[in-house]
């Protein structure tokens, strides 16, 4: 098996409509991320709440206010062990074999 060199971040806001989607590609790439980490932003929706019940092997950082994209995202790296790090968006789906 490929050594698993990169780690995911991903930001959230309000998004329980896309962050299923987003992270079920990511848990289903040929080559697993060392990890995913999601930093929510002070969602008010059903973002956390999914992301506890459904995706148990992702780390949740609940920042309780929005800081804003760029300092979600740093809160992120700083909690990664990866070589790599992906940032994405909870909208983003990706390919299998990206």
């Amino acid at each position: 098996m490929t050594e698993r060199k990169i780690s995911a971040v991903v930001v959230t806001f309000n998004s329980e409509r896309f962050i299923g989607d987003c992270l079920e590609s990511l848990l289903k790439q040929t080559v697993l991320p060392r990890e995913i980490v999601v930093v929510d932003n002070g969602s008010s929706d059903g973002t956390c709440p999914i992301i506890r019940s459904r995706f148990a092997t992702v780390r949740l950082i609940e920042l309780h206010s929005n800081t804003g994209f760029c300092h979600a995202n740093n809160a992120g790296l700083a909690a990664t062990a990866g070589e790599f790090v992906l940032f994405s968006n909870p909208d983003t789906i990706l390919e299998q074999n990206y």
